[in-house]
């Protein structure tokens, strides 16, 4: 299955902790400079898709035509959709948001409903979801503690996601209780799960085998 080949290409990585910035302007660029590097890299091996971390960097509305240009040109040039986590400032209000670069089409988003509390309660949930039609079918999106929540996830499986995209940033001590969950969610409701995780750990979680592959985070680059 072509989506499964493309989600497996995803394991390639370095053994490195990823940057992050939580600063809007040059510091931001830069990390999508180089998150874009090592994703260019996995496309040429074959990565169908690229999932970054959760809350990459930090862009300002309406100031992101530098950011979004970075990986929406190599979504371009390679093919692969690029999906990276930001956080989004919309005065006054700030979003996790997941920007979807699709090869030759229109930015799409997706704004986190579940927020980690106390850290994200000035983040403002979001209220939709985002499919993305593919050939073999349809791809879903989410963020990190949203796959906690079962009702999310079932409506993404009556949508007909056969593959979440999930952008996370989970910590070192709760990565195993929480990557359960997210492969529960997909037992639940019939998906294939591919988290991009910012703590040194990236996880392949496949419903039919109910099994869990970990590695080293796709989005990892070096300092």
């Amino acid at each position: 299955m072509s989506v499964v080949k493309g989600a497996e290409s995803l394991g390639v990585s370095a053994r490195m902790r990823p940057r992050l910035s939580l600063t809007a302007g040059a510091g931001t660029e830069q990390l999508f400079r180089d998150y874009s590097s090592r994703a260019e890299s996995l496309a040429a091996q074959g990565a169908q898709v690229v999932v970054l971390p959760e809350k990459l960097g930090v862009t300002v509305d309406p100031d992101t035509t530098t950011t979004d240009a970075i990986l929406q040109s190599l979504a371009d040039k390679t093919g692969a959709t690029i999906i990276a986590g930001v956080v989004r400032v919309a005065a006054p209000l700030k979003y996790n948001e997941a920007r979807i670069y699709a090869p030759r089409a229109a930015l799409r988003s997706y704004d986190k409903h579940h927020m980690l509390p106390p850290f994200e309660s000035d983040l403002e949930p979001g209220t939709t979801r985002t499919l993305l039609p593919q050939p073999a079918g349809a791809w879903g999106v989410a963020i990190c503690k949203d796959m906690d929540f079962t009702d999310l996830s079932r409506q993404y499986g009556k949508d007909g996601a056969g593959l979440m995209l999930v952008p996370a940033w989970d910590f070192f001590v709760d990565r195993t209780w929480h990557g359960h969950e997210a492969i529960m969610r997909g037992v639940e409701s019939g998906f294939v799960g591919i988290h991009g995780h910012a703590e040194f750990f990236r996880q392949h979680d496949d419903l039919r085998s109910l099994r869990s592959k970990r590695f080293s985070s796709t989005a990892i680059v070096a300092k």
